[in-house]
């Protein structure tokens, strides 16, 4: 992340006429990596004077996000639904991921085609930190009669694996967040029914962003819009989730 004197310096370069600039974007780890990394190619190339911008990437996950945009250390932030829509304006993505677990491949369940409830309440869970998540969960267990195992929690896949490789547990995630790194030696399995993770676009309410910031989400808004005008939304999942 920049520090303040160098965001700074940067801002009144762009005050005097500078055609680049810098926008600051948080992303979960998800298959909406791949839903930004079109939108900021489609906007670099239909917006006059933007080629020079600079992007500053920040993954991590929807809490942190959000505490960076409060903090104004972020421009914008993909996260997860729901959204505090007091707190953030936001638009909506097309990508969806579904939620599933993350088992080793010499597991008994690595066969299994999808995880029911009876069989997810067996297992020891690695979950992600979140209390939402974790609310969520419970909620589709509708408080079932044993209760969920959980071995501990984390906020980003990648040293998650090395807890499931030790055998401390198995990960509960988004699939996004598995096909980004998918190694050898694991295996994802689908919660069923199946639990989709759909996405926003957020913003801090009432604060004025960088002049590039401002240029990137008036894009995004446009594409959404006009992304609504040509077809009902609906969630697309990645061709790796169809399976």
């Amino acid at each position: 992340m920049l520090s303040l004197a160098e965001r700074t310096q940067r801002e009144l370069r762009e005050a005097g006429g500078f055609t680049g600039g810098i926008v600051r974007i948080g992303c979960v780890e998800s298959s909406a990596a791949q839903e930004l990394s079109q939108l900021l190619a489609k906007w670099q190339q239909s917006t006059p004077g933007v080629r020079k911008a600079e992007f500053e990437l920040y993954c991590a996950d929807s809490d942190d996000i959000r505490s960076s945009l409060d903090e104004e250390r972020l421009d914008v932030g993909i996260v997860l639904e729901p959204v505090e829509t007091a707190k953030y304006d936001s638009l909506p993505l097309s990508s969806a991921d579904r939620w599933g677990v993350v088992v080793r491949s010499d597991s008994p369940e690595a066969q299994l085609p999808a995880l029911t409830q009876d069989e997810l309440v067996k297992l020891p869970l690695i979950l992600p930190r979140r209390h939402i998540v974790i609310d969520t969960l419970h909620q589709w267990l509708n408080g079932g009669p044993e209760p969920l195992k959980i071995a501990g929690y984390h906020n980003l896949m990648t040293n998650a694996l090395t807890l499931v490789k030790a055998g401390l547990g198995n990960s509960l995630c988004v699939e996004g967040a598995w096909t980004i790194r998918e190694t050898p030696g694991f295996v994802f399995i689908p919660l069923s029914p199946v639990r989709l993770a759909r996405h926003q676009l957020v913003r801090k309410k009432n604060r004025l962003l960088s002049r590039t910031a401002e240029s990137f989400w008036a894009y995004c808004a446009d594409h959404w819009r006009s992304e609504e005008s040509d077809t009902q939304l609906s969630p697309k999942i990645s061709d790796s989730q169809n399976h």
